[in-house]
């Protein structure tokens, strides 16, 4: 329900529902994953990285190395370069679409702003 809620762009509606999901069984991850993404739409990005961080240390990998990745996504946009590469270097480094993060991260963004 909350994933079409969220899709419809009923953010408070979807919140809601996953709220009471995670009230009944707080290790269920995929709700706190949705919950993530749907308080970042509504730009609160403090309580996203805070359900990213619940699913990245409860989360099995698959799901842990989702929310690090959109962790890390925010702290890029956010121009946190450091915590950025910090939470890329958590992940799997198996994964393709990770290694390009990281590649850019180490190779390209941190040696910038090392001279700044």
């Amino acid at each position: 329900m909350a994933r079409i809620e969220l899709r419809l762009r009923k953010f408070d509606r979807a919140l809601s529902h996953l709220d009471e999901v995670l009230r009944n069984d707080p290790g269920e991850v995929r709700a706190a994953l949705l919950r993530g993404r749907v308080v970042e739409k509504q730009g609160n990005i403090s309580e996203a990285a805070l359900s990213y961080e619940q699913v990245a240390s409860h989360g099995g990998e698959e799901l842990a190395g989702e929310a690090l990745f959109k962790l890390a996504k925010m702290r890029l946009r956010d121009k946190d370069y450091y915590e950025a590469a910090f939470d890329i270097r958590r992940i799997s480094k198996e994964r393709t679409k990770i290694k390009l993060y990281r590649a850019l991260i180490e190779g390209v963004i941190l040696p910038q702003r090392l001279w700044l």
